[in-house]
């Protein structure tokens, strides 16, 4: 983000647009992005994000969805793949939310990590819409936990390291609930899941 100058969670968002979009000097709603699909072929439109520290790098393909910024939603993760809780490392997620639609103001959200077994509200991170939602946290290998926000959706990231600048780099991303469930039902599946954990959350 220093190299654009942006503040620690502040978001630069880039839209690939017709030739002939009309760009004003300030818009209150993001335009929708161009496709390069040529046909019904389910092909996911994702660009590489990298993450440099020291001489370690690490990157994936990722993607925020056009039809995920038109919707304020929840946020929910549970993935064990993406926590490391040996000596000297370091964890961070990293909450990237993008709403599109016009806003009367940006209100303050909570990003809650918390003891999957007995729901105990381990830490709480606040951010805003159309931010990056940065949180530092520890784990404990005999505990699993879950983050969740009650107020908007957002593509999580996790990313380990250890303190010494010469270490590996860990780079991971949770897939959304629905990714539990097959079929044309997947969506009333994922529903039917963060109702009843989120009802559960303080």
């Amino acid at each position: 983000s220093s190299d654009y100058n942006l503040e620690i969670g502040q978001l630069a968002v880039v839209i690939p647009c017709e030739i002939g979009f009309e760009l004003k000097e300030s818009l209150r709603v993001l335009p929708k992005p161009i496709s390069r699909k040529f046909d019904s072929a389910q092909v996911s439109e994702r660009a590489t994000i990298s993450f440099e520290r020291g001489k370690a790098v690490s990157s994936y393909q990722g993607e925020f969805p056009y039809i995920m910024s038109k919707v304020k939603g929840t946020f929910l993760t549970f993935d064990a793949l993406a926590f490391n809780s040996q000596k000297g490392i370091n964890n961070k997620l990293i909450l990237i939310n993008i709403f599109s639609q016009e806003l009367s103001e940006k209100k303050q959200f909570s990003l809650h990590m918390i003891n999957s077994i007995t729901k105990e509200n381990i830490k709480k991170q606040t951010y805003i819409h159309n931010s990056a939602a940065i949180m530092n946290f520890d784990c404990n290998k005999d505990l699993s936990y879950i983050f969740y926000s009650k107020d908007t959706l957002g593509v999580p990231i996790f990313i380990s390291y250890h303190e010494d600048l010469d270490s590996n780099l860990s780079v991971e991303h949770s897939h959304p609930p629905s990714e539990y469930f097959f079929g044309e039902s997947k969506f009333i599946g994922q529903q039917e899941l963060k109702t009843n954990w989120l009802s559960k959350l303080t």
